[in-house]
């Protein structure tokens, strides 16, 4: 869940030619305060995957 800093670290850090025409995933990709994925797609990958996984408590009584 990055904000503006991880948003423009990953610009200042990261070169187009790293992304462009390249498969992405993006690990913890939810979008909770700000996402990189509208930057890295403006980079042009040929596809971005985007995956995080949200841990809920569950009881027996939910099933």
């Amino acid at each position: 869940m990055p904000g503006i800093s991880t948003i423009l670290f990953v610009d200042k850090n990261l070169d187009k030619s790293e992304i462009r025409g390249k498969r992405i995933i993006d690990v913890g990709s939810y979008d909770f305060n700000g996402s990189i994925r509208p930057l890295i797609e403006s980079w042009k990958p040929a596809e971005y995957i985007g995956v995080d996984n949200k841990i809920e408590r569950f009881t027996n009584n939910d099933f």
